[in-house]
């Protein structure tokens, strides 16, 4: 996140829509679904290009928790392997269909409001969070079984993909927590997390914004469930 964060920094928001998104998507993809919202619905014309950044920061998303689970729990890596790039696949797959028919503008960018995951007060929201999150999982863990993890992963994910990632991680490191179970409700986290953005996007951006985005997120959330029966 930080990375992204001074990437932004560096590269400015000229940049254009896809960069944006897809630097933007390290830190929070959610408020790149926000910005882009903004952007088509002040002008609908960007609408299909501020739908591409959408989609590819939530594609960065589905990878930026790949790499979290590498490094804090590699266990969890081959059980993700799966869903997660077959969810990044489809996203990488619209993506590609809609830049290709619509030779988006480059130029144009959302005006992205990032604050840097190291200042103290954004650090102490994600701890907080983090720690309730942890303190459910755990909970709801003991008291209705993988069900309660999943439960929990479907609630969280609707914020945070971060933290219920990295409490999942931890519970399986504690041993508290099945490797099956716990991939299981990153990747549902990860879907809600993804039609939550859909439902922003539509509400907040407009039908021609909205439609593209709500098609390839419910594109990615099928193919995520489907994995997960299989796999």
């Amino acid at each position: 996140g930080f990375a992204g964060y001074v990437a932004i920094r560096l590269l400015g928001t000229e940049r254009g829509l896809l960069v944006i998104g897809a630097v933007g998507g390290l830190v929070s993809s959610t408020a790149v679904t926000l910005a882009s919202a903004a952007r088509a619905k002040q002008s609908p014309s960007l609408a299909p290009q501020s739908a591409l950044a959408v989609i590819i920061a939530s594609t960065i998303m589905m990878l930026r928790v790949g790499v979290t689970v590498f490094v804090v729990q590699p266990s969890l890596v081959q059980p993700l392997l799966i869903p997660l790039g077959a969810m990044s696949a489809v996203g990488v797959a619209f993506l590609v269909v809609f830049a290709v028919r619509d030779r988006p503008n480059r130029s144009v960018s959302p005006e992205l409001d990032l604050s840097n995951p190291f200042e103290l007060s954004s650090a102490l929201k994600f701890g907080a969070f983090f720690i309730v999150i942890l303190l459910v999982s755990r909970w709801a863990t003991v008291q209705l079984g993988a069900g309660g993890a999943y439960l929990t992963g479907f609630i969280a994910g609707a914020a945070e993909v971060d933290a219920i990632t990295l409490s999942m991680a931890d519970l399986v490191g504690s041993n508290q927590l099945s490797i099956e179970v716990a991939s299981k409700a990153i990747v549902i986290a990860a879907a809600s997390n993804t039609m939550v953005k859909g439902i922003l996007a539509f509400v907040l951006g407009g039908a021609t914004f909205g439609r593209r985005i709500v098609l390839a997120f419910s594109t990615m959330v099928a193919i995520g469930g489907v994995t997960l029966v299989l796999f």
